[in-house]
């Protein structure tokens, strides 16, 4: 005979913290890609330098607000919080094989998205 596991609730402080976290990377995302989305200098120029063009800029950038949306939903959360791991860690390789500089920041919120996906997957 099996015995349900009881179910365990993480405490308010974690639950709000992680919520927080997660509004804060919407937050996060939606500019980014916002900023690749209305051609900001900066954010084209990575990308032209890279020789990756325009095109691939408004792609990241796109993905970038899809996942930042879908990390508002509980239904698309995980999904979402996957799309946008998928995206940190293709920063973090740019940043390292192909145009230098921190990867730092990239590395903090892939961390986080894993924080969310980690929550999800054991509550």
């Amino acid at each position: 005979m099996t015995y349900a596991q009881p179910q365990t609730r993480r405490p308010t402080w974690v639950r709000l913290g992680l919520g927080l976290i997660r509004y804060a990377l919407a937050g996060i995302f939606t500019l980014s890609g916002a900023a690749k989305l209305i051609h900001a200098p900066l954010m084209l120029l990575i990308f032209l330098n890279m020789g990756t063009g325009y095109g691939f800029a408004y792609l990241v950038g796109g993905l970038e607000i899809l996942g930042a949306a879908m990390l508002l939903f509980p239904a698309t959360l995980v999904p979402g919080a996957w799309l946008l791991v998928l995206v940190a860690a293709g920063a973090i390789w740019t940043h390292l094989a192909l145009i230098g500089g921190p990867v730092l920041p990239a590395a903090i919120l892939l961390a986080l998205l894993a924080a969310i996906i980690w929550e999800r997957s054991t509550s």
